[in-house]
């Protein structure tokens, strides 16, 4: 069947994830008063999203305060319709971006990052409305897995020693 395929099939996955975070544990501390503005801010966010990307389904959003920091888990399924071969409604995350009007050029400006910018454009706006200024650090990190999170704390732990 179909999600077998997906499953077992190296071209797709049979979801992804978005992790959205407002600030950090010096800024946003998920038990102060700004982390609970980051709660409403992320939630603002949240509310707007499926209707934004009508090609990602999303099936589970949760949103974290009992760590360092707000944010804001989203996992979606991205699909397209009207595919000529096989099924109609098929899982592509490529297709189903650029059936929202992003155009992926290079492996750095694909759809997908390009998607990505704009919903941080989204959160920017929201943001903004809310007097909450972005300073772009640029300094994004891949999210780990807890596992690898408590690694990577514990090796700094070792080097400060």
């Amino acid at each position: 069947n179909y999600y077998d395929k997906i499953r077992i099939g190296k071209q797709e996955k049979l979801f992804h994830e978005i992790v959205v975070q407002i600030g950090n544990r010096d800024d946003m501390s998920a038990i102060s008063e700004n982390g609970q503005l980051a709660k409403e801010l992320l939630t603002e966010y949240m509310q707007g999203f499926q209707e934004r990307n009508p090609n990602l389904y999303v099936f589970s959003a949760h949103l974290h305060m009992d760590e360092d920091t707000p944010h804001l888990h989203v996992d979606y399924i991205p699909f397209t319709t009207g595919s000529s071969r096989g099924l109609d409604t098929r899982v592509s995350q490529k297709k189903a971006l650029a059936a929202q009007g992003f155009q992926g050029g290079t492996a750095s400006d694909s759809e997908a990052s390009q998607w990505v910018q704009s919903e941080k454009e989204v959160l920017a706006e929201i943001m903004a409305k809310h007097d909450v200024i972005w300073l772009r650090k640029g300094t994004h990190e891949k999210h780990l897995s807890v596992l690898d999170f408590k690694k990577k704390g514990l090796a700094k732990l070792k080097v400060m020693v």
